[in-house]
């Protein structure tokens, strides 16, 4: 599966934040036969099984020189910093969560061979992938 975010159909560019998964009709024609898009079924229901507890603890980023806390609470992923708002992080798909502030859109858990979370790579507007390595 693509991660572009644009896709140009019949001459117009589209600008979308998400997946098309696309079917073929019998007479040939494509249609769109599933959206996956950054929201959550407003059901709360989720496309994989999800168990919160593996990506909580301490993040670092060398880049950066800080230091994120991964908490459960209220029930939601929550990112803390001494000196910023808490942030909240809500799952897009496995080991994928879009944050509510605006320097942490996308966050990306790294996995190693063992599926153990070694880190994560946050991505908002012209910063990707800025790795944060799990310190515990």
């Amino acid at each position: 599966m693509m991660k572009n975010k644009l896709a140009i159909i019949f001459g117009l560019l589209l600008v979308f934040q998400g997946c098309l998964l696309f079917a073929q009709e019998d007479h040939g024609a494509l249609k769109i036969n599933e959206k996956i898009t950054n929201e959550m079924p407003s059901d709360g229901s989720h496309r994989f099984s999800l168990d919160l507890s593996e990506f909580t603890g301490a993040y670092y980023s060398d880049e950066l020189s800080t230091r994120y806390e991964l908490i459960i609470e209220d029930g939601n992923l929550v990112a803390r910093h001494q000196r910023n708002s808490d942030i909240k992080l809500t799952p897009v798909k496995e080991d994928v969560f879009s944050g509510d502030a605006w320097f942490f859109g996308q966050t990306e858990f790294v996995r190693d061979g063992t599926h153990a979370i070694t880190g994560c790579n946050v991505s908002s507007g012209r910063v990707r992938n800025l790795y944060f390595r799990k310190m515990d």
